[in-house]
């Protein structure tokens, strides 16, 4: 499957959408090992391999090399300025949407073997002072992507950020999906245009909207979901049609940030003018792209 993003028969600079990114942004230590450490045993992590990251971040970086007007709207421990400035600064991407609070940024520590993780996360809690100003930041955008946050503000601003018309939405609630309350994961579903899910985060949708499988999502809310189900491929529900996209990796180096993988270039195709089918055949290929890579994220163009 190659891996090559939609032209539509128009240069990428002709794209015109405002996409804001919000979510959380962290220090990630990732460390790849053959076998989980056994109980009573220590994991040395080395500072030097720490990177910026996270669902938005992430995102934010894939749409960006693909030619779109993104920024990512988030914060980070103003004790990191430095390191957390100089890493949007190498990457060359857009900064604007950036908040500080008192405090250093979110830690994610994760231990990953083959395609799976153990992952310990370290929070800052913000304050409303620092929503505030993000709101702000955020400004005016045609495209809002909402991404999982640990952050409890973070989540209450989804749910009255979505309550306003206008902007399409993709949501990405990611591994904070089990941390929102049943109505508000509902209402914030309810005026999605697209929804992200992997098959655990699916479990818990489907629990909380009484379904049985994610094939009765479409008799139970008129949205449109994107469901990546590992090796299986992914599939697409939406209220009028469902099919699926089937595919392997090469070969499995690093499972994570494979379905920010998959969320952006479905994003891109979709904005890009492509039909739900070639959107999800693409981010599934972009997706197994990045788990044929040890890398947290791949360049694509």
């Amino acid at each position: 499957m190659t891996v090559r993003p939609s032209s539509r028969g128009k240069s990428m600079a002709e794209m015109k959408h405002r996409i804001a990114c919000l979510g959380d942004l962290m220090a990630e230590c990732i460390k790849p090992v053959n076998a989980f450490p056994e109980a009573n045993t220590t994991t040395i992590f080395d500072a030097a391999a720490t990177e910026i990251g996270g669902p938005a971040f992430n995102i934010h970086w894939y749409l960006s090399q693909l030619g779109h007007r993104t920024r990512i709207v988030s914060c980070y421990g103003n004790q990191d300025r430095r390191w957390v400035l100089q890493k949007f600064r190498d990457m060359n991407v857009n900064r604007r949407g950036l908040v500080s609070f008192q405090g250093q940024t979110d830690i994610l520590l994760s231990v990953t073997a083959q395609s799976t993780h153990r992952s310990f996360y370290r929070i800052t809690p913000i304050t409303k002072d620092v929503i505030r100003k993000l709101k702000r930041k955020l400004g005016i955008a045609d495209v809002i992507v909402l991404t999982g946050s640990r952050q409890k503000r973070m989540r209450e601003w989804y749910d009255d950020l979505i309550q306003e018309s206008g902007p399409v939405v993709f949501f990405n609630p990611s591994y904070a999906v089990y941390e929102y309350e049943d109505d508000s994961l509902v209402r914030i579903i309810q005026r999605s245009d697209v929804v992200f899910l992997n098959e655990q985060e699916d479990d818990h949708v489907c629990k909380v909207l009484g379904c049985t499988n994610h094939k009765d999502l479409n008799k139970v809310i008129g949205v449109n979901f994107v469901i990546s189900m590992g090796k299986h491929g992914a599939a697409f529900v939406s209220k009028d049609s469902y099919f699926k996209e089937k595919g392997q990796p090469k070969r499995i180096r690093n499972t994570i940030g494979a379905g920010d993988a998959l969320v952006s270039g479905f994003i891109h195709t979709v904005l890009d003018g492509g039909a739900y089918e070639e959107a999800l055949k693409y981010g599934l290929a972009l997706s197994y792209k990045k788990i044929e890579s040890e890398d947290v994220r791949i360049r694509i163009v």
